[in-house]
């Protein structure tokens, strides 16, 4: 994107190369517009080592702009990815909030150290492919009814969607999700009464905060 205010008399265009090779362009970026440049597939370059350049045209009277830039490295591991129905459900649960996070990029759960954020996974017999347990939504400025999606976890163990703006009815299905111990609505909208199912032995219900919703 380009962030200055150019003069009539300024340009700045550029090609990339790669290894010596042009690979796109010529580019002409727009003030404050996003492009972004990407292989669907990764390239290898021999020896291991890799030449990026950005080089401007002969029209161009400014440098190459570069904003930002991110280098993938493949790694293997010894665990099998995320559990493909859990996935799944996580990619239907953000479309029906509306809400994606920066971070939920890759693998849900693998590497362990770049866990997507809000959620926690079931990573302890390698031999298994990882589950979700537990998801936090709370505060998390969440509109419209509570997302059928997350049915589909069925590992889950604890499930926070407290301090939003929810509204409908409790789900029903939320009782057929036989792993959950704790489920936190509080702080919503949410009206109708609370289903006789959810209200079980063993399972911690936290509703306070909406005041249309009959105990």
């Amino acid at each position: 994107a380009e962030i200055q205010d150019l003069q009539p008399n300024e340009a700045r265009e550029f090609n990339i190369f790669w290894n010596g090779q042009r690979y796109r362009g010529p580019f002409t970026p727009k003030k404050l517009d996003l492009i972004t440049v990407f292989h669907q597939a990764p390239k290898t370059c021999g020896g291991g080592k890799c030449s990026f350049q950005l080089i401007r045209t002969n029209r161009s009277t400014l440098p190459p702009l570069l904003n930002a830039f991110e280098f993938y490295k493949v790694i293997q591991s010894p665990q099998s990815e995320t559990d493909e129905s859990d996935v799944v459900a996580l990619k239907n649960i953000t479309v029906t909030f509306g809400r994606n996070r920066i971070n939920w990029q890759g693998d849900p759960c693998l590497p362990q150290q770049l866990r997507w954020d809000a959620l926690n996974c079931s990573n302890t017999d390698i031999s298994m492919a990882p589950r979700i347990t537990s998801l936090n939504f709370s505060s998390s400025g969440l509109t419209g009814t509570i997302a059928p999606a997350i049915q589909n976890l069925t590992q889950l163990v604890k499930l926070d969607l407290s301090n939003n703006n929810l509204t409908g009815e409790v789900p029903e299905f939320l009782s057929n999700m036989k792993t959950l111990s704790v489920i936190n609505l509080s702080g919503n909208d949410l009206n109708s009464s609370i289903p006789q199912s959810l209200q079980r032995k063993g399972l911690e219900l936290l509703v306070e905060g909406n005041p249309k919703l009959c105990l």
